[in-house]
């Protein structure tokens, strides 16, 4: 829709006459931009049902967004979390009721496709095949994903595992001072940083540990990614990750912010490769049983039949 940055009052007036052309009866938005200007645009139009959508704690940890968000609950049909976790935040910080706010987990479309001929073609482009063991981690190079706490581990892991790697997927702000902080520590050729990928799951059957030390998560895709493919997975006790890996032997969680803990895990998913492989394949079973798209979208789907109904009562 081409919206321009800050207010753009344009874009409302845009949007108002798309849904009034196309006599749309359900707007569901996905994070707090969508969610504002959609919610308000599908007001003014009189669409009958509006749905947001949360996806992190973007919205709730912002003082201005939590008012916003409290003024729109009123005209808002059902508002999704997509963790219990985050569900409770947006009840308690920004004082909405209990009754409008609903949880459903991302899925994932089952199975990811393997294709071995480009993952050798990955291994030699980016060398991996240097590395006896290959830690990895995918996502967004940003603060939040706290990605110098990783390298910070990862010297510790290498002093017992030498010939070890770290492969970085992704790009953002912090890609420089990553590089840099990688430099700092002696890690400049045990660090791949392999920049941002479409098809990021094709590198995580190459990994012996997948790690996410994050600060802040909603529902990470990237692990369950990692765990539907059968990668031991590390990851912080934040956010949605407990929901996810909610008990040891589906992976192993440690405090946020902890580097010595987060080295301890990898350490011991790097030797004990028969307890990493129990738990890769309890965590297998753990997201066919309730991470997929197909649940997702029938949960999605009743929903938008509740509200509805709801509506015409």
């Amino acid at each position: 829709m081409h919206k321009k940055a800050g207010i753009d009052l344009g874009l409302l007036g845009r949007l108002q006459q798309l849904l009034r052309t196309h006599r749309v009866a359900v707007v569901h938005s996905h994070v707090f931009t969508a969610n504002l200007w959609g919610r308000l645009a599908s007001l003014l139009a009189g669409v009958p049902v509006r749905i947001s959508h949360e996806h992190s704690t973007f919205t709730v940890d912002d003082r201005l967004r939590r008012r916003i968000e409290r003024l729109l609950a009123p005209h808002t049909s059902r508002i999704i979390a997509v963790s219990e976790q985050l569900r409770g935040r947006l009840l308690r910080e920004c004082r909405l009721p209990a009754e409008k706010v609903v949880t459903i987990h991302n899925g994932l479309r089952l199975p990811l496709t393997r294709n071995q001929p480009r993952q050798t073609e990955l291994v030699r482009e980016l060398g991996l095949e240097r590395f006896s063991h290959l830690i990895g981690a995918v996502g967004r190079l940003e603060p939040r994903k706290n990605f110098p706490l990783l390298l910070q581990a990862m010297a510790i892991v290498l002093q017992e595992f030498p010939q070890a790697g770290l492969l970085l997927v992704g790009a953002g702000p912090e890609s420089e001072r990553l590089q840099q902080e990688a430099a700092r520590l002696g890690l400049r050729e045990q660090v791949v940083f392999a920049g941002q990928r479409n098809q990021a799951h094709e590198l995580l059957p190459l990994l012996a540990a997948f790690c996410l030390p994050s600060q802040t998560e909603g529902i990470s895709m990237a692990i369950l990614e990692a765990m539907a493919v059968g990668v031991p997975v590390v990851a912080t006790a934040v956010g949605g990750n407990p929901e996810i890996i909610p008990e040891p032997r589906h992976g192993l969680l440690v405090p946020a912010g902890e580097v010595n803990a987060l080295a301890a895990a990898l350490l011991e998913t790097l030797r004990d490769r028969t307890a990493a492989q129990s738990r890769v394949q309890a965590a297998q079973k753990f997201v066919q049983q309730h991470f997929t798209e197909a649940a997702m979208i029938r949960n999605v789907e009743q929903l938008y039949v509740e509200a509805v109904a709801a509506r015409r009562r």
